[in-house]
């Protein structure tokens, strides 16, 4: 009796996540990518926040300092000033982060290297005229999250056009109205 050895293949199916490389993959075949449009973004300015954020802390210093008997009310304040520290840093970090890019790609948006699914996103929000600031907001959430708000940094015109285009071909509704967003 005599064994043989035959090679065999083993192919293995990818599990179920998103390639960012197969969205702009098209029917002609593979190695067909359909052009993608890629735009500047920054994080909206926080200065308002910034600057009030300053102001309540030095009024909280102020209560901190009369009520310096009263542990209650010390320690209260102290909390308060934590809090506002914490937000001050927070909106002072994303006012000064570097830019980053929207790609607008057949099935998705990828905003600051997070791609979102077409189907995802509820609508898409611009709030103000002059250095418009957008947000994204997606089905499962109320408002928009912190990482889908953001402006323009050069062309914004264009850029709004062709993301009111993309939107449009999606069936996805787009508002000017004023929006909620964190920080």
């Amino acid at each position: 009796m005599r064994l043989s050895l035959r090679p065999v293949t083993i192919s293995f199916k990818p599990l179920d996540f998103v390639n960012i490389r197969t969205l702009s993959e098209t029917a002609k075949g593979e190695n067909a990518i359909i052009p993608k449009k890629i735009y500047k973004i920054k994080n909206p300015s926080g200065i308002k926040v910034i600057v009030i954020m300053i102001i309540f802390i030095i009024l909280q210093l102020k209560v901190i300092v009369v009520n310096v008997e009263d542990d209650k009310a010390f320690f209260v304040g102290v909390a308060l000033v934590v809090v506002y520290a914490t937000i001050l840093g927070m909106s002072t970090y994303r006012t000064f982060k570097k830019s980053s890019n929207i790609e607008y790609r057949p099935e998705a948006l990828i905003v600051h290297g997070k791609l979102i699914r077409a189907e995802d996103i509820e609508m898409i929000l611009i709030n103000g005229y002059f250095k418009p600031i957008l947000g994204i907001k997606l089905t499962e959430k109320k408002i928009v999250p912190i990482n889908l708000c953001f402006r323009f940094i050069q062309d914004e015109d264009n850029a709004i056009q062709e993301l009111k285009k993309w939107a449009s071909e999606r069936n996805i509704k787009v508002k000017n109205k004023y929006f909620v967003r964190w920080i």
